[in-house]
């Protein structure tokens, strides 16, 4: 069964582990919660930049490096004692080509922030950068993944701002992108797992994980999305996005254009000035793309107002305004 990562099966001589399908079916769910909540945001259900908030964000941050140390994990328990190389490739081309399905979906979707290294790209590249791990002791493997995540907390650099090294994550700016997972710190998480499974493995525990059983019905369902969460992660947004458009269109719940962009304008606005600013900046852009017939041709996307010369001067003289 397809999986967000690498399988643990039990044919490298380790026994089949529920637990851990349960885990990462609790971690699918965290995920499709947030997602939704993207999801509620997107159509204007929620308040632009409500998920955006602290709590939120380490919500997403730590569903992420849950993933990440279960496969991690998976990895070790699938190859630890003996490289399935057909089986290893099997599942990197599975998630690999999934990942650029990824890509290719949202560039033609969202090709402003379209997503070039999320979660199942860093988790192929982090799967052939860890089996060389496999057969170092768990000390080695810890060590590595505090150094990872010691560089990511300690390096930005601008000479690491190329969009072709955004993938390692040291620069110091973020692009802008719906999912971005980098190398540093994700790849620590990794690792993390791996060294999680050598010392299980060494301490003879896993034995006794393979014995906790999980077999009531929430339990049978969330082990059943632990087993399948590569197809999950798939078709969930897909379908969750179907099913609101559905709603939306039925009982009339569209947004406001016009107050939709207010929003947003006010709410990224504010990243640069003041609540105060931002309150008159944005009344004024939205009346002055009105008045010079630019608004529908912006909201849809087929005109960039900052690549538009009577779009910046509308700007331009509205950030005047704003700051008498």
């Amino acid at each position: 069964m397809s999986k967000l990562g690498i399988d643990n099966t039990s044919s490298n001589g380790f026994p089949r582990i529920e637990l851990f399908d349960f885990l990462r079916g609790v971690a699918l769910i965290a995920m499709i919660i947030y997602h939704f909540s993207w999801d509620l945001q997107f159509f204007n259900l929620l308040p632009t930049g409500a998920i955006e908030a602290p709590a939120w964000k380490l919500f997403a941050r730590t569903i992420a490096a849950s993933f990440l140390t279960l496969v991690g994990i998976s990895l070790y328990l699938a190859h630890g004692k003996n490289f399935n190389r057909k089986g290893f490739l099997k599942r990197l081309i599975m998630v690999a080509g999934a990942a650029l399905l990824i890509t290719i979906a949202t560039y033609f979707s969202f090709p402003e922030n379209y997503i070039f290294f999320g979660i199942l790209h860093c988790i192929a590249i982090s799967s052939i950068i860890a089996l060389s791990f496999l057969r170092l002791p768990a000390i080695i493997t810890l060590v590595a993944a505090i150094t990872i995540f010691a560089i990511a907390s300690t390096i930005e650099t601008s000479l690491l701002n190329s969009p072709y090294l955004f993938w390692l994550g040291l620069g110091n700016i973020a692009p802008n992108t719906n999912d971005y997972e980098p190398l540093f710190p994700w790849l620590g998480f990794t690792l993390l797992g791996v060294g999680i499974a050598q010392i299980l493995a060494k301490l003879d525990w896993l034995t006794a994980l393979s014995e906790w059983q999980f077999n009531n019905p929430i339990s049978r369902g969330l082990k059943f999305l632990g087993r399948n969460s590569l197809i999950t992660y798939l078709v969930h947004q897909p379908i969750m996005i179907a099913l609101l458009y559905g709603v939306i269109t039925i009982f009339g719940l569209q947004a406001d254009p016009k107050q939709m962009f207010l929003e947003n304008c006010i709410h990224g606005c504010q990243a640069n000035a003041s609540k105060a600013q931002c309150e008159s900046f944005c009344p004024c852009v939205t009346e002055g793309f009105e008045a010079n017939g630019d608004f529908q041709d912006i909201l849809s996307g087929k005109l960039n107002f900052n690549e538009h010369a009577a779009s910046q001067k509308v700007i331009n003289q509205c950030s005047i305004e704003s700051q008498d």
